[in-house]
Parts: structure tokens; C-alpha cells; sequence
């Protein structure tokens, strides 16, 4: 009788479990009104060349959270300045950026670039 009633609660539970994930919202629904949103942040820059003259950058706050990736949009002045941030000394910088968020995935599209100084 009682592993009988503790099936039954183990049922239960795990039932209520996977109705209540039922009705949670979507990251994709949760993330898509931050889209197109205009922020400021300090933080570290860091690049890494992969190539024919390419380099991939990621934009991580200052000592929080996981980095974003990054794509400028910036005059070329602005854009060669920032070949001192490599992935070893990375620049502390501050940014107006917009939310680019694609799937789960977020990303900085950089328009504005303050105070760049290298670590």
C-alpha cells in the first residue's frame, strides 16, 4: 500500500512537473522584444585573428556573465583602433551598442566606441 501511494505521488509530481513546462514561455519569445534595443556598457574587448585579415570580437562586462559576440559598425578609424585587443590583452572600452538577438543567442552590434585603453 505504501509503495503504491508513493508511485502514485512520484506520478503526480512528475505530471504537474511537465504540465507546468508546458505553459513556460519560449527563450526565442522571452528574448525577441530585446532586439533592437540601444544599450551602453563598459567592459573588455578582446579579438582573434582567423585569417585573411579577420578577426572575431567578444565584448564581456566588466567581470561578469559570459561574452557577447560582436559586430561593428563603425567608421575605419574606429575599426583599426580596436587591432590592440587581442584574446591575451584584451581593451577596457565603453559602447553604445544594439541587441542582436538571433534564436537564444545575443550579440552587441557596436556604434560607438569611448574610451578604448588597452590592459
Amino acid at each position: 500500500m505504501i509503495r503504491v501511494a508513493a508511485a502514485q505521488a512520484v506520478f503526480v509530481g512528475a505530471t504537474a512537473t511537465f504540465a507546468l513546462a508546458q505553459d513556460l514561455p519560449s527563450l526565442n519569445n522571452l528574448l525577441a522584444p530585446l532586439a533592437g534595443q540601444e544599450v551602453q556598457a563598459s567592459g573588455t574587448l578582446t579579438g582573434a585573428s582567423i585569417g585573411d585579415n579577420k578577426t572575431i570580437y567578444m565584448f564581456k562586462l566588466d567581470g561578469k556573465g559570459d561574452p557577447f559576440d560582436v559586430t561593428f559598425a563603425v567608421d575605419r578609424a574606429t575599426l583599426k583602433s580596436t587591432d590592440v585587443c587581442d584574446m591575451f590583452n584584451g581593451c577596457k572600452i565603453d559602447i553604445s551598442a544594439e541587441l542582436q538577438v538571433s534564436g537564444g543567442q545575443m550579440g552587441l552590434i557596436i556604434f560607438d566606441v569611448r574610451n578604448l585603453a588597452k590592459n
